[in-house]
């Protein structure tokens, strides 16, 4: 499993703590929206060839 942040067993902070941690933060989240998005659109396409 992935994380976004470090995970450190559900201790604090948990947000970035500086610019550089929000940069990774942020670039990782939307590679994460976007391969979900995908999948999404993956699935409904494979539905939709089955009817």
């Amino acid at each position: 499993m992935r994380f976004l942040l470090p995970f450190d067993d559900f201790e604090p902070p948990v947000l970035p703590s500086d610019l550089e941690s929000y940069k990774r933060y942020r670039q990782d989240s939307l590679k994460l929206f976007e391969a979900r998005r995908f999948s999404i659109l993956d699935e409904i396409k494979r539905r939709c060839a089955l009817d």
